[in-house]
């Protein structure tokens, strides 16, 4: 299988244990799963980095190569068609915390993006390792598959926001293809003159 093992902290592991404990109650697998990171069988949790971008981030010739996970999103499905998320971030002296708990449209988009994927993603020649894109100010969220050299990475739009008449949806763009209509999409934006600041 080509996907690379996403490895996350012990603590994200606990505070995505903790969550899902919390929220719906945890089954002896589902907990195993999580432990190992395991090589994602239909219904277990999915261990993703995320990586949060804002514009000046995107606007960065270089934002393939110098972004990077901050944070884990845990992705399972939670029954026919649906999907749920638990995001850990880091915290204080305590390491990772729980953040949020989502089982919306986004989680579900996201978990068949990954679906589709996973032929692609275990017949590559190459590992990749899954991470999600998040882009809040263009309503944005992609599942960026990762690797070693940044020109084979590839990128999935799940939710194209305010670039979605650059970026198709589910469609698999190399990643420098990706960064090139991103930044035609941004450069397409009208600019605001805010005026002279009075303080």
């Amino acid at each position: 299988m080509s996907r690379k093992q996403v490895r996350p902290p012990e603590d994200a592991v606990r505070a995505a244990k903790q969550a899902l404990e919390r929220t719906r109650g945890m089954r002896r697998e589902t907990e195993a799963a999580l432990t190992a990171a395991p090589e994602t069988p239909e219904g277990q949790p999915v261990a993703l980095g995320v990586v949060p971008a804002g514009l000046d981030d995107l606007a960065r010739e270089d934002w393939i190569e110098r972004l990077s996970p901050v944070s884990f999103v845990f992705l399972q499905a939670a029954g026919p068609g649906a999907w749920e998320e638990v995001y850990v971030s880091p915290g204080d002296a305590a390491g990772f915390r729980f953040s949020q708990h989502r089982h919306g449209e986004n989680a579900t988009l996201l978990g068949r993006a990954l679906e589709g994927q996973r032929e692609f993603i275990e017949k590559a020649a190459i590992e990749y390792e899954p991470a999600v894109l998040l882009a809040p100010a263009l309503g944005l969220i992609a599942l960026w598959m990762r690797t070693d050299d940044s020109e084979q990475h590839k990128i999935v739009v799940v939710q194209s926001g305010l670039v979605e008449a650059y970026l198709s949806l589910q469609t698999l763009w190399p990643a420098r293809d990706f960064a090139r209509r991103l930044a035609e999409a941004i450069a397409a934006f009208p600019q605001v003159d805010v005026g002279p600041r009075n303080d």
